[in-house]
């Protein structure tokens, strides 16, 4: 290499040196690289409250005992998982790099004094952390240690942590048990009351007493109501709300389970505003407001606790069935013979189609009996009748609603007084377009 060479190449060397120097320069005001801990390492057990302004609201949490309590602006007692998660995030808060330490660009990441997360940490006499929450970029929360300019990363998607409702940060459980030790279930509601018993959780519940008649009991039933009571959480609170307005001073029904060793635990159900209904624990103070969704399946009347089975024998034994569409007055007489499906005495098409219907119907079972009339759910007119003949020549009637109510159809069987309920897509495995099988 000669002379003239090496020179040229020592000056390409500095010249990209510089380059990248003045590329990775950090702007005025801007800082890059490792920097000492914005914020103390805080152990778990030296928290003792944590104050937390979000949207307006602070909510200061506090410890209780071996508990958490809501201090302001309520006291009542916290949501375990809410403040654990919370606890937990604070000790292991970890920050990254200094992303600006300019004021003017606090508020594009939200941690001006206007924006964000407040959250203050004390141990009960003093602070050990004051700091805001910002904008989730990535994996990072911009976060700004109070009094400071700069604004640094922290590890993970935070803000979601803290940024509760004050709902949320309280304890919504409104009955709490094991539903194993359940040994009585006591419902009453304005169409009557039912009483069931059991001696320990492996014997299936039996009906004590019952205003209306219970042939048969569909085990399901409580069953499912033990699964909704046991861990009943309410959807909100509804403070100070006059028991006249809740209707709680009156309540129009009421859910009660005996425990072993006989303690009681009762649910009463006030009025309902929209999907709202307000409730509360008896003997208690506090009024909470649940989901029509969820009281559903806790006001059981009397006649829900009724096995639902509406039709039962072997498919095998179908050896006629006549599907009519009373709109279209459209029908086909489906007949068995030999191994043959035969519609109005010809060869059936779709003969899978056939032995799907048989077999629906054999094993039909509704979802639940009517709190609709007939007319309303169209069984004045209907749109379908179905009519089932068994090898010893019992027939079995059916008859649906043209009316679809909150994604239910109504379905009479003749002989039987009741209206029973079956969705859509129940129906639709034997209500075939009778022109499919010709």
């Amino acid at each position: 290499m000669n002379r003239k060479t090496t020179i040229a190449l020592v000056v390409f060397v500095v010249l990209l040196g510089l380059v990248y120097l003045l590329v990775k320069r950090p702007e005025k005001g801007e800082r890059v690289g490792e920097r000492p801990r914005p914020l103390s390492k805080i152990t778990a057990a030296q928290i003792k409250q944590v104050a937390v302004t979000a949207k307006g609201t602070t909510v200061v949490l506090a410890r209780d005992g071996k508990g958490w309590k809501v201090t302001k602006p309520v006291t009542y007692p916290a949501d375990k998982y809410a403040v654990d998660t919370m606890v937990e995030k604070i000790e292991k808060l970890e920050t990254g790099d200094l992303v600006t330490e300019q004021p003017s660009r606090h508020a594009e990441y939200e941690v001006d004094d206007k924006g964000g997360v407040h959250v203050v940490v004390s141990d009960g006499s003093k602070t050990l952390a004051d700091f805001r929450l910002g904008k989730t970029i990535e994996d990072f929360t911009m976060l700004r240690p109070a009094g400071k300019s700069q604004v640094y990363q922290a590890v993970g998607s935070l803000r979601f942590v803290f940024e509760r409702e004050l709902k949320n940060w309280r304890n919504r459980s409104v009955i709490e048990f094991k539903q194993e030790e359940a040994r009585k279930l006591d419902v009453t509601t304005e169409a009557g009351r039912v009483l069931l018993a059991r001696p320990d959780e492996k014997t299936p519940w039996k009906v004590e007493s019952s205003t209306s008649p219970i042939d048969r009991l569909d085990d399901a039933v409580p069953t499912n109501l033990l699964s909704t009571l046991y861990s009943l959480s309410a959807f909100d609170f509804a403070d100070g709300i006059a028991p006249d307005k809740s209707g709680l001073d009156k309540p129009r029904a009421t859910i009660g389970v005996t425990l072993k060793g006989g303690r009681q635990l009762t649910l009463l159900v006030g009025n309902r505003k929209d999907d709202d209904t307000w409730v509360q624990r008896k003997g208690e103070p506090q009024v909470f407001i649940i989901k029509k969704y969820t009281l559903e399946n806790l006001l059981r009347r009397p006649i829900d606790f009724r096995d639902k089975t509406m039709l039962s024998f072997k498919a095998d034994d179908v050896t006629a069935l006549t599907i009519e569409n009373l709109k279209d007055k459209t029908s086909a007489k489906l007949t068995l013979k030999g191994d043959e499906w035969q519609a109005d005495g010809k060869k059936a098409k779709e003969p899978a189609k056939v032995k799907t219907a048989a077999e629906s119907v054999a094993s039909l079972k509704a979802e639940g009996f009517a709190t609709f009339s007939e007319a309303e759910l169209g069984l004045d007119d209907p749109a379908w009748r179905v009519e089932i003949q068994l090898k010893d020549r019992t027939k079995h009637q059916l008859v649906v609603g043209s009316v679809e109510k909150e994604g239910i159809f109504g379905v009479k069987r003749k002989g039987v007084d009741d209206i029973f309920t079956l969705r859509k897509y129940v129906l639709d495995r034997f209500l075939i377009d009778p022109k499919t099988f010709k």
